[in-house]
Order: C-alpha cells, then structure tokens, then sequence
C-alpha cells in the first residue's frame, strides 16, 4: 500500500447477491447513505450521484470496475456549491474538499470469506490509515462525520 492510500475493511454477514443490491439499488444506497446513483453500472460509465436534492455528473466521476457480487470500483467526490448547500456543508470546508485529489472507492469480495482471526462472526476490524500520511479533509472527515452547519451557521472544524 502507497502514501496515497487509506484502507477500511469491514466483513459483512450477507450473500454476494444483497451486497451488490446493497451497493447499486437506488433504494436500498438511498435508505441506507442518503445517495442515490443514476447510471448503468458499466465500465467508463458516468457516476451521477443524487443527494439532497441536488444531482453532481462530472466527467472525471466513473465507473472503473464492475464484476457483479464480485468487485465494484469508481471515482467520486464532485464537491459542487450546490452539493454543500444542500448538505449543510460550510464553503470553506467544501473548497478544502474540492481541492484535494479525487478518491476511488472499491468494494471487493474475497474469493473465501474471511475475518480478523479471533473476532466474532459478523465483526468488523477498523479502517486503518497509513500513518506516513497526514490524513487529508476527506479522511478526517470519513472518519468523524461530514462537518454540518449548525442552527445559527456555524461549522465545526474537522
């Protein structure tokens, strides 16, 4: 693993069959994220996420691997004005976001199931980050929960 990267594993008690309908039915990512994804899943394919109200396609936003119940992976996070109103997200944390690299997320399924040796079924084993990297505005909010503008405006500081 690089500098670049940050790895978060989670074992999932489920069949390949619901995790793929976890991760791609507008239902079930609208229930459970708040997002919905509009496209057809193919390879190259845009990513059109829906949140809020408001709809972010950007050209850089993709679909990089899909292999269903297999492996699903993309690029992501358009941060536009309209996202960040929508959202409750302050402008100055919303530029900070704009500006760092895009992310990819994968969800990839082992080929035998798996889990930390010693834990319980169904566990989970915390994300881990590279300590060489200072964790950037995604990583650190990722981790404590995007920033909301409070009753009166006010930001919290990630």
């Amino acid at each position: 693993m690089d500098s670049t990267t940050f790895l978060s594993t989670t074992y999932i008690r489920t069949t390949p069959e619901r995790l793929w309908q976890a991760l791609t039915d507008p239902a079930f990512t609208d229930r459970y994220w708040g997002v919905t994804f509009e496209n057809d899943w193919a390879k190259g394919s845009p990513l059109v996420w829906k949140q809020g109200g408001v709809t972010i396609a950007h050209p850089e936003q993709v679909v990089l691997v899909c292999d269903p119940y297999r492996r699903l992976s993309y690029t992501w996070h358009t941060f536009t004005e309209e996202w960040a109103g929508a959202v409750g997200v302050d402008e100055d944390v919303r530029a900070r976001l704009a500006a760092e690299r895009r992310s990819t997320v994968t969800f990839d399924r082992p080929a035998s199931p798996c889990r930390t040796p010693g834990s319980p079924p169904g566990s989970a084993e915390p994300g881990r980050a590279d300590p060489t990297r200072p964790a950037d505005t995604v990583t650190r909010a990722r981790r404590g929960g995007w920033t909301r503008r409070g009753p009166s405006g006010e930001a919290a500081a990630l």
